[in-house]
């Protein structure tokens, strides 16, 4: 049951198109990774767009879609810690199918949702998508953390500028992708594709120059 669900949820996720109108339908990037001891499958999906990757954890009975803000609490201070954990218990009821979480040493901050591997339907996974998405920024509300999730996305798409302009794009394609595919206004499509062109003229200056 598990192969045939992760191969499925691969191929919705993989084969997408930067002009679909729901989430499940966009180009993910996927990486694939198998738990040897449990043997659950695990799909990391990124995508531009999104500031963090959703991970889909798929066994034979349960797939969890599962967003790890990063947000380490086990090292808080524990007045600091106590604060979170009210905050994030009382928005906890305020996201419909998703839970809050801590997973691992650090006590990282997640939101998740489960559903039983049989069910599991292009459109069903989609609204779990969408709930997991406005959760994840509820939640970074929450924390306090709206602006690092705003510059985490604009970071990844920074990336991508400066990987399309060493790939030989030139930058009116750039801006035209940006704009179409990622319905970022042109000005600040222009902003960002300048930002990157300047970086790289001031790296590539050599800083020891002597008159």
């Amino acid at each position: 049951m598990k192969n045939e669900k992760a191969e499925l949820i691969e191929k919705w996720l993989r084969e997408g198109s930067d002009d679909a109108k729901n989430i499940i339908d966009l180009p993910w990037k996927i990486e694939k990774t198998i738990d040897q001891e449990s043997g659950a499958i695990s799909l990391v999906a990124t995508h531009l767009r999104f500031p963090l990757p959703i991970i889909f954890r798929v066994d034979d009975y349960n797939t969890t879609v599962i967003v790890n803000l990063g947000v380490g609490t086990d090292s808080m201070d524990v007045r600091d810690r106590m604060e979170i954990y009210r905050d994030l218990l009382r928005i906890n009821t305020q996201i419909p199918y998703a839970k809050i979480g801590l997973v691992g040493d650090d006590l990282d901050v997640v939101i998740y949702e489960e559903i039983e591997t049989c069910l599991v339907q292009h459109d069903i996974l989609n609204n779990y998508m969408e709930i997991l998405i406005n959760g994840l920024f509820n939640v970074a509300k929450t924390l306090g953390l709206e602006q690092e999730l705003v510059q985490l996305t604009i970071d990844n798409i920074v990336s991508f500028i400066e990987n399309k302009k060493n790939a030989g794009m030139s930058r009116e394609e750039i801006e035209k992708y940006l704009m179409k595919k990622l319905a970022i206004p042109f000005q600040s499509a222009k902003q960002l594709v300048d930002q990157v062109y300047k970086d790289s003229e001031k790296s590539s200056t050599p800083d020891d120059i002597y008159v």
